[in-house]
C-alpha cells in the first residue's frame, strides 16, 4: 500500500491529503514565503464567509443556496468572458 493511503480521514475513510498541506506550509515558513497578514486576513474573510453562508442556508434553505450559486457562477463566467479583473 502506497504511503498517500497510510493517512485516512476518520469521517470517510479515504485518503487524507492535509499531510500534503502541512507540508508545503512548513516549507514555505522555512523558506520565508508566507504572507503572514494577508494570509491571517484570507482566513478570516473565509471563515465569516461561511458562517454567513451557513446561516443563509439553514434560513433560506436548498432553493436560495442553489439559485445563489448559479447566479455566481454565471456572474463570475460573465466578468471572466469579459476580461474583468485583469
Amino acid at each position: 500500500m502506497n504511503a498517500t493511503r497510510r493517512i485516512v480521514s476518520p469521517q470517510s475513510g479515504e485518503p487524507s491529503t492535509q499531510w500534503l498541506e502541512w507540508t508545503a506550509l512548513v516549507v514555505f515558513v522555512v523558506n520565508g514565503q508566507v504572507e503572514w497578514t494577508l494570509g491571517f486576513l484570507l482566513g478570516a474573510g473565509q471563515a465569516a464567509g461561511a458562517w454567513t453562508a451557513a446561516h443563509f442556508a439553514v434560513e433560506r434553505g436548498a432553493a436560495f443556496v442553489r439559485r445563489s450559486v448559479v447566479v455566481i457562477a454565471v456572474g463570475s463566467a460573465i466578468a471572466l468572458l469579459a476580461g474583468a479583473g485583469v
